[in-house]
């Protein structure tokens, strides 16, 4: 029994974000290495690309189909009854990431470190105004501008690999937080113009996050592992996470298809197909990469959760989605 558990849930540690756990150094000389191919054979890369093709538009198919499901459809119904826990969840989990991060001299996420202290000091503001409720629109307009800044400061690849957190600054910005008292009495965003502004264009609010969390998912699965893949080579040296391997599948082989798996899921949410059913398999691989790993991937993943919690109860609406949801 005890096998047969360690094989269902080993497979969930693929979902670790690899850059986290390897140090500066390590990080700057590959980062700094060109693109290199795994030594995969080509038959390999072809089976793998096709499955991965049909399995896309299976989901796609399947999506359809529970679109017209009454039983999805009564699930989705009573699942939306908890929409109301979203705002809150998504800025408490933010808040912390960010100030978790800026106590560690990193803005975002442990593999980027700003050279000015300045970004530091920001994330921190912005982090305990989204913890405590203080200012949300406030702090997330600021937020967006931590995260343009940050694209210019650093890297470009690097930043975009964390653009769930613009998606999710966008998303407070335009909904608040009703769960806050006064969120509607801070200056400027009490004017009658700006409340009408943001009322007009909440549903797109949630949508763009969800667009901006796939987005994050799916680049990091090229960046990581399909096109620079010697970033989860190099994790696998550390962290035995290839639960293939008593197959006979090479880590190269692993890496491949975890990659693929990670860029289907990330396109699966950018256009919103099966969003229930891909927010539930992310809630229970971040939580076995937890098991796993341990802490850091629960910080770093929190804002994960909670859009994951976001797709599991309001699935992805009409706004900004291939099907209905």
């Amino acid at each position: 029994m005890d096998t047969l558990i360690r094989f269902l849930l080993h497979p969930q540690t693929a979902f670790a974000h690899e850059r986290w756990f390897l140090d500066d150094q390590k990080l700057q000389v590959l980062k700094t290495a060109p693109p290199q191919m795994s030594e995969v054979p080509d038959a390999v890369y072809f089976w793998t690309f096709a499955t991965a093709t049909l399995l896309f538009f299976l989901a796609v198919a399947l999506d359809l189909h529970l679109a017209k499901n009454k039983y999805a459809k009564n699930l989705a119904n009573n699942l939306s009854k908890h929409t109301s826990w979203i705002a809150p969840i998504v800025r408490v989990t933010t808040g912390f990431v960010l100030i978790f991060s800026a106590l560690e001299s990193r803005i975002f996420a442990p593999d980027l470190r700003p050279v000015f202290p300045l970004l530091i000091a920001i994330e921190m503001l912005v982090g305990l105004c989204l913890l405590v409720g203080f200012m949300t629109r406030g702090a997330s307009l600021v937020g967006i501008l931590l995260y343009l800044s940050a694209l210019i400061v650093l890297p470009v690849t690097d930043v975009l690999q964390y653009a769930v957190f613009a998606g999710i600054f966008i998303y407070l910005l335009i909904t608040g937080d009703e769960a806050v008292p006064g969120q509607k009495h801070w200056w400027p965003f009490r004017h009658k113009s700006i409340l009408k502004f943001f009322e007009k264009y909440r549903a797109y609010a949630l949508p763009i996050a969800r667009i901006f969390f796939g987005f994050s998912l799916a680049f990091v699965a090229l960046m990581n592992k399909l096109i620079f893949p010697q970033f989860a080579t190099a994790f696998l040296e550390i962290q035995p996470a290839n639960f293939m391997s008593f197959l006979g599948v090479s880590n190269g082989c692993f890496v491949l298809i975890a990659g693929l798996v990670e860029l289907l899921l990330g396109l699966l949410i950018v256009l919103g197909c099966l969003p229930r059913m891909v927010g539930f398999m992310l809630i229970f691989s971040f939580t076995i990469t937890l098991l796993a790993f341990g802490p850091l991937e629960l910080v770093g993943h929190l804002p994960l959760y909670a859009l994951a919690f976001a797709l599991l109860v309001n699935g992805a609406r009409e706004k900004l989605s291939l099907t209905f949801g």
